[in-house]
């Protein structure tokens, strides 16, 4: 699959609940890319929390992550 192969390490994908990063992250991980979604109240397995407001968030937020796909508010 050519997203997945293209997207091999962790993908962060923040405004993971919007118009464009929620398509995004269920496009990523129905290919099979691993991938974080970036959101204020975390509800599913592959959420973390991440709040621009607030940068202790961004440590947990990023860890691992090999590429990010950046909305911001």
């Amino acid at each position: 699959n050519k997203i997945a192969s293209a997207h091999a390490g962790l993908v962060l994908v923040t405004g993971a609940t919007g118009n464009v990063g929620a398509p995004l992250v269920r496009l990523l991980a129905a290919a099979g890319a691993p991938v974080r979604a970036a959101v204020r109240a975390p509800a599913a397995p592959h959420d973390v929390r991440w709040d621009f407001t607030d940068p202790a968030t961004f440590p947990d937020a990023l860890r691992g992550v090999e590429r990010l796909f950046l909305v911001r508010p």
